[in-house]
């Protein structure tokens, strides 16, 4: 699972990474997560699930360039055991990692909020529509995007 730990304008507006997560896995099993962006603070409750779960966290700083290649990276593992590949970004920059999981017969679930859905997205789906699936966060049930911003 790929995350990039967005913030809205200032580090007061950032969301609960925890939080997050909680609504995006919803019971699914993670083998590897990874936290694109500023290390979330001590008070996020993602250290918390982290501990809970037994995940192993990688944060950096670096975003975009390392997301993507991470990405290939696991897509190109050929003793890599195959998986839904879980991310929660909606920047255009991805695309080009997600075609290459794509024409590996990889699938993917990307979380993103729909000011975020640019039309290379779409298009994406339509031409991989039985691997990509895209969720909009803002129309599902989010009860904590107003409430727990720090």
């Amino acid at each position: 699972m790929f995350v990039d730990n967005w913030r809205k304008k200032t580090s007061a507006d950032r969301l609960d990474v925890g939080e997050v997560l909680d609504y995006v896995l919803k019971g699914k099993e993670v083998a590897m997560l990874t936290l694109f962006g500023a290390e979330p603070p001590e008070s996020d409750t993602v250290w918390v699930k982290a501990k809970l779960h037994k995940w192993t966290l990688f944060t950096t700083k670096s975003t975009g360039t390392y997301f993507v290649s991470d990405i290939v990276k696991v897509v190109s593992d050929k003793g890599a055991k195959r998986g839904k590949i879980v991310i929660v970004n909606g920047d255009p920059y991805m695309i080009p990692a997600i075609k290459i999981g794509c024409a590996k017969k990889w699938p993917f679930e990307i979380w993103m909020f729909t000011r975020t859905n640019p039309t290379e997205f779409n298009n994406l789906k339509r031409d991989s529509e039985d691997l990509l699936k895209i969720l909009n966060l803002e129309e599902l049930e989010f009860p904590y995007l107003a409430t727990h911003l720090l």
